[in-house]
């Protein structure tokens, strides 16, 4: 784990939150889904320790050199956020066609427990893209491009120093 950027750590964190999350709140619903207060209160502790590991981490971890931010870590944060909205989407496409055709009568708290499970699963998804996106890159594209820059630079500077000279 010690060649794991800054923001892989805080994604592993808050990944581990979103798992505590959900099977906190799948423990605490699993007896009846008609309690709505229950429900409710479920929601609001599973949310609450999920927003709440990642934001303890960030505060509490010792930042290293690599903590900085661009333009790339953005990206990546936008591709998980869209792959969250897919699984979203989704989820309540299941969700409405379950409504309608399965099981009709449903109460209002079966809904928001399922609503609820749906939007943790899609932001286990935006998490764990996240990471795939960090993995799976070899290094900054500054980094790979700045020495083929240099040598295109220098090649070009050679060659006007060529022209120079025989004119």
């Amino acid at each position: 784990m010690s060649n794991l950027s800054h923001r892989e750590k805080l994604l592993y964190g808050a990944l581990a939150g979103e798992f505590f999350a959900i099977g906190f709140f799948l423990l605490i619903t699993r007896v009846t889904f008609t309690d709505s207060y229950r429900v409710a209160g479920a929601a609001f502790t599973s949310w609450l320790v999920g927003w709440s590991v990642p934001t303890l981490l960030s505060v509490f971890y010792r930042q290293t050199g690599d903590a900085h931010v661009d333009e790339r870590d953005h990206l990546i944060e936008l591709r998980g956020i869209r792959s969250a909205y897919a699984v979203l989407f989704v989820s309540i496409a299941f969700l409405f066609y379950y409504l309608g055709f399965i099981s009709p009568g449903t109460s209002t708290s079966h809904i928001l427990t399922l609503l609820f499970a749906a939007w943790i699963f899609s932001q286990i998804a935006k998490i764990e893209r996240q990471l795939e996106f960090y993995r799976t890159q070899d290094g900054w594209l500054a980094d790979r491009v700045k020495p083929l820059l240099c040598k295109r630079a220098i090649k070009r500077m050679e060659d006007l120093r060529q022209k120079r000279i025989e004119q």
